[in-house]
């Protein structure tokens, strides 16, 4: 059967090709594409002139959409007919998925290290999500979403994955830098007002924070993170200099020391140096918001050493992550306004157009629904 998909074929270009599906191998699960959200990431490897950083593998063109919600359609020979928390599925279900392509677990970092997200042997590639069908490798963690989470709401999973594994890479550290880090009642800065920024806002209320204060650009996303669990909303166009703005935030803080976590979720290396010098001494900053290649900016390592912080990076997540967000989800989605944040869709034929809207910022979460 044919079926439609989109790829990248240059920059800010992605054009909608025809392919045959293949036939299913050992241990693969067939499905139709309910949805697909485009990722921060999504846009920057369509629109940025070097979009691929040193360590990734990828090419002009190549296909991309990682943040999948299916719909099986058909089993493979000797599929898993269970989910990874043992819950039957059929055809007809919508599951989410993290691939199996990803990890070889053989390799060192995944055998040794136990830290099969870097995997030695990890493929090429974005995903292939933005297609009207799709396959499920073998091997993939797959869960079943439950009947009360609805798609708009499902659909958020890969993101809240990485406010999720984000928020738990941040804890506490061990002595001697036992107050370092994540705990109940910390004082949480969170900078970037995009989808990352406003789950982990979520994430950090679940988790206990004292107080979240987060730094956007956009009044519509910041009145979403407020109905998120921010307590303080900022914009960051409202202060006449960084000082000012350094001041009213550390106002909000112990002895205005500053907050004792600050998430860095925007993606432009200026900001990465303005998180630094938010932060309070003896504090942790965690940087989550560069995946594809966004420059450099020269900073002072003495400020390093002056406020003895820590600098935590992250890139991706893991399968587990994906299954406690479902539980999550199953938990908290009538506190927290999930669904507002998918505030545009758009079918797969109109990607460009989407694509365009999400690289503006004048939305939240932009969703394909082929």
């Amino acid at each position: 059967m044919i079926y439609k998909y989109a790829q990248v074929v240059g920059p800010g270009k992605v054009e909608l090709v025809e392919g045959k599906e293949p036939k299913l191998e050992k241990g693969e699960i067939r499905f139709d594409n309910n949805a697909v959200g485009i990722c921060g990431t999504d846009v920057h490897l369509v629109f940025d002139k070097k979009p691929f950083h040193e360590m990734s593998p990828l090419s002009y063109p190549f296909r991309f959409g990682h943040e999948v919600l299916a719909i099986i359609t058909e089993f493979g020979p000797e599929a898993s007919r269970r989910d990874v928390f043992g819950i039957p599925i059929k055809e007809g279900d919508r599951v989410v998925f993290y691939s199996g392509k990803g990890e070889c677990g053989k390799c060192y970092a995944c055998r040794v290290m136990l830290q099969p997200r870097f995997c030695l042997n990890r493929g090429a590639g974005m995903g292939d999500g933005f297609a009207e069908k799709g396959i499920i490798p073998a091997n993939s963690y797959i869960y079943k979403i439950s009947d009360e989470v609805p798609d708009e709401v499902a659909v958020l999973t890969e993101p809240m994955a990485v406010a999720c594994i984000s928020l738990e890479k941040s804890l506490y550290s061990s002595v001697p830098d036992k107050a370092m880090g994540f705990g109940p009642g910390k004082v949480v800065a969170i900078i970037g007002d995009g989808i990352i920024g406003t789950l982990l806002t979520v994430m950090s209320r679940i988790s206990g924070a004292g107080k979240i204060i987060l730094i956007g650009e956009n009044e519509n996303r910041l009145q979403l993170a407020k109905e998120c669990g921010a307590q303080f909303v900022f914009n960051r166009h409202d202060f006449g200099s960084e000082k000012e703005k350094l001041n009213r935030v550390r106002e909000l803080t112990p002895h205005n020391l500053g907050p004792d976590v600050v998430f860095e979720a925007v993606g432009v290396p200026e900001v990465f140096v303005e998180a630094i010098k938010l932060v309070r001494i003896g504090g942790l900053v965690m940087e989550i918001g560069h995946w594809t290649y966004r420059g450099t900016v020269p900073f002072n390592p003495t400020l390093l050493c002056q406020k003895q912080i820590e600098l935590r990076g992250l890139l991706g997540y893991s399968g587990m992550e994906f299954g406690t967000v479902q539980q999550l989800f199953n938990s908290y989605q009538h506190l927290y306004p999930f669904k507002k944040l998918v505030t545009h869709t758009f079918p797969l034929e109109k990607i460009q157009e989407a694509l365009e809207l999400a690289k503006s910022h004048q939305c939240m979460k932009v969703v394909i629904k082929p």
